[in-house]
């Protein structure tokens, strides 16, 4: 007869294996896009702050808060160091991660992160507490081995984890565009921790939403950086927010890489590195990828309206006609206009743009706001060939019968929408596997970013830390990632030069084609 007690062990052990098949180790893309918080129409649903370990981890088992309820919390179980249980969570009463480090990217936790409150045991950024047995992976047993068991084969070194962040404005009007870029950043930490992580890190990845607020940006880039420990941050959608904090990343020496293409300041700051060009050089670019376009379909005069809400859309109307960049080009500049990404309607733009004369019509505005000027103008019988920007720029824009005569995206790195090169390929493929919807140029930026960081940490060793990462960009010498982004070279301590290159999508009939087959080119 079996003892009692050897019974209540296997019910005990019985117990613990079921749970953790229920919490499962690989996770639909839903899943994915649940756990940060990313719908599947692309709209982020992020409360102030969410971490997301090897972008594998389980839903939020609690409702997530809203932008402004800092101190909610939502986890997900998790299993901690060394044991196959997880640890008691927050107060809230949610499971939560456990001391130490996890031993796998399927072993996550997705939590609300400002004002967060530590797990009893451990420390925000998985640092054993003084009074709790740290895992070593070095002296980590072999699978199985029990104390006092003749001694197994040498386990493998298990390297710790490599934490990144995004912070940017995925809430309110400005996230139809913005929020494609921490969307993809999460598909590059899904895809990269697949084929064994970053020079053997797993790659963790906590990603903030700011609400468009300064204060609130400079906060959570604070909490990512000394509380949760993140040694990068990637593709952020900063675009109206990012400027405030650029002393503090500047002062911490942590790197900073890829923008949605409107942050200036990425030229301001010896960490701050861009790969393509922003700010007032992407309006040039812009300037030199429309013109392209504009001159092969035999149209020359010019309209623009930019938005009232981001200093960037003042410096790309100062650009193009006060300094005459647009006349530079070729193009005759007849009308332009600032308007709000919040009006529901742009019948007043359209018509002035189509009594002036305007042939083209360069939209610096929202997702959204795209689709309501094309219909606006539409309405009036105007149909321009209507231009939008990297970060407005989705596939789905190209079937909008408004927009079907005719549509310029100007961007600074590969085509979304084209797979010609291998390094494209890759992206297609990722976005379809770990996505499952059609990208945007939003998705492009980001990846391509992240890739830069992959390149830059591929020497990365233990512990990772922000200073390897910036030794890594700063060995770039004409760097293109297989033609994911123009040459790139960082001199170390000093900042990003401006480079005026681009590459331009054309949509028409339905139909995206790569222009100029896709080069990027510079002038």
């Amino acid at each position: 007869m079996m003892s009692r007690r050897r019974q209540a062990q296997i019910l005990v052990l019985t117990f613990m294996v079921a749970a953790t098949a229920g919490c499962g180790s690989r996770r639909s893309s839903g899943d994915l896009r649940a756990a940060a918080g990313l719908t599947r129409s692309g709209d982020l649903a992020l409360a102030a702050t969410r971490s997301v370990v090897g972008a594998d981890a389980p839903a939020a088992t609690g409702p997530v808060a809203s932008t402004g309820q800092d101190s909610t919390v939502a986890s997900a179980p998790s299993s901690s160091a060394g044991t196959a249980t997880a640890a008691p969570g927050p107060a809230t009463g949610s499971p939560g991660a456990g001391a130490g480090t996890a031993t796998s990217a399927d072993s996550a936790t997705a939590t609300t992160l400002a004002s967060r409150r530590p797990v009893a045991g451990s420390s925000p950024t998985g640092q054993s507490q003084p009074g709790t047995p740290a895992a070593n992976p070095k002296e980590r047993s072999s699978p199985g081995q029990q104390a006092g068991d003749a001694p197994g084969p040498a386990p493998a070194v298990l390297r710790s984890p490599v934490l990144i962040g995004n912070v940017g404005t995925y809430t309110g009007p400005a996230g139809s565009s913005l929020t494609d870029l921490p969307e993809a950043v999460q598909v590059w930490v899904k895809w990269v921790n697949d084929r064994g992580g970053v020079n053997g890190h797993q790659v963790k990845l906590v990603m903030a939403d700011d609400g468009g607020d300064q204060a609130r940006h400079r906060s959570l880039v604070q909490q990512l950086v000394e509380t949760q420990g993140v040694i990068a941050l990637i593709g952020n959608g900063e675009v109206i927010t990012g400027a405030s904090s650029v002393e503090y990343l500047t002062r911490k020496g942590i790197p900073v890489i890829g923008n949605e293409g409107g942050s200036d300041w990425f030229y301001s700051s010896p960490t701050y590195f861009t790969h393509v060009a922003t700010g007032q050089t992407y309006w040039k670019a812009v300037a030199s990828s429309v013109a392209s376009v504009a001159r092969a379909k035999g149209k020359v005069k010019w309209a623009a309206i930019t938005c009232t809400e981001a200093t960037t859309c003042a410096d790309a109307d100062r650009v193009w006609t006060k300094e005459g960049e647009v006349k530079g080009q070729g193009l005759e500049p007849v009308y332009s206009a600032r308007a709000s990404i919040a009006q529901p309607d742009y019948t007043a733009e359209c018509l002035n743009a189509r009594n002036a004369g305007a042939e083209i019509l360069t939209m610096v505005m929202d997702a959204a706001s795209v689709r309501r000027i094309a219909a606006s103008c539409a309405r009036q019988s105007y149909r321009p060939l209507f231009t939008e920007v990297a970060a407005s720029s989705k596939t789905e824009h190209a079937s909008d019968t408004n927009l079907a005569g005719g549509l310029i995206s100007s961007i600074g790195h590969f085509v979304w929408t084209d797979a010609g090169t291998p390094a494209a390929a890759e992206f297609q493929a990722a976005i379809k596997k770990y996505l499952g919807k059609a990208p945007g140029a939003g998705h492009a930026s980001a990846w391509a970013a992240a890739r830069v960081f992959e390149k830059a940490a591929a020497n990365l060793g233990e512990p990772p830390t922000a200073q390897a990462v910036l030794d890594g960009l700063w060995s770039f010498k004409g760097e293109t990632l297989g033609g994911l982004v123009m040459p790139l070279t960082f001199t170390r301590g000093q900042n990003t030069p401006r480079q005026i290159c681009w590459a331009t999508n054309y949509a028409e009939g339905g139909q995206w084609t790569a222009f100029d087959g896709g080069r990027i080119s510079c002038r």
